[in-house]
């Protein structure tokens, strides 16, 4: 009912951000083992704001990153004992949330060690933590330049939970954003973000997700069009799209 409460209070709007971290942060201190809570609390502050400014934006993955030391230290302090589902969640967001305060400071990623470690975790406490593996890759494209690292973790992404639209979308992207041109691998790359599509127009609650494929189909498309281009040439960063749109 807590929970419910609160979200019902997100949909209507006009409540200050912080008094809704702060309903959020009581809740999991008196109820530390409620999964649906830390996933409802953590997907409101990795949605972005209209908008939102830099400084916002680092207050809000900063905030993240203090909730989920929080709620480690407990366990690892041996003052609470979590579940692995939890500790996997925890794990996971405070990676996260320190490479997208890298990724938004451009500061080259100070804090790569400490998301390696976190992602390493997160998925040793939950394999099928599917969001870890998306999240991963994610890091190791844009922080290790580890391109087939990050392949291998959206494949598995993918396998995993065939329903979410994010996942095929990311490895599109990751086979769009290669620094060498490929046809085969970019024809690869429409089949993936097609499934995305489709997946968006099965299913209502990815309504405002699709926007994502179609620009990046119409962007792979655009490329796959050149004739000045030959396999294994290398392709100019500026060309093609930002990233990150886990």
């Amino acid at each position: 009912m807590a929970i419910e409460k609160i979200e019902w209070v997100l949909v209507q709007g006009g409540v200050e951000e912080e008094t809704i971290r702060t309903h959020y942060k009581q809740l999991l201190r008196r109820q530390h083992d409620f999964l649906k809570g830390y996933i409802s609390f953590f997907s409101y502050l990795h949605s972005p704001r209209d908008d939102e400014e830099q400084e916002a934006s680092l207050e809000r993955y900063r905030s993240l990153k203090e909730e989920c030391e929080y709620h480690i230290g407990q366990h690892e302090g041996y003052y609470k004992k979590y579940p692995d589902d939890i500790l996997s969640v925890l794990h996971s967001n405070l990676a996260r949330a320190l490479f997208k305060i890298d990724y938004i400071s451009k500061n080259e990623y100070q804090n790569q060690a400490a998301c390696e470690l976190h992602f390493d975790k997160a998925i040793s406490f939950k394999p099928d933590n599917w969001y870890a593996h998306n999240w991963y890759a994610t890091f190791l494209k844009e922080a290790r330049k580890d391109f087939e690292g990050a392949r291998n973790h959206y494949d598995i992404a993918v396998r995993g939970d065939r329903n979410n639209p994010v996942f095929p979308h990311n490895l599109a992207l990751l086979h769009y954003e290669w620094p060498t041109f490929s046809r085969q691998r970019l024809e690869t790359a429409q089949r993936d973000v097609r499934e995305s599509q489709a997946l968006c127009q099965k299913d209502q609650q990815w309504g405002n997700f699709i926007s994502y494929p179609e620009e990046l189909l119409a962007k792979i498309n655009l490329l796959l069009g050149r004739s000045d281009l030959r396999d294994g040439e290398p392709l100019d960063a500026d060309e093609l799209l930002p990233v990150d749109t886990n």
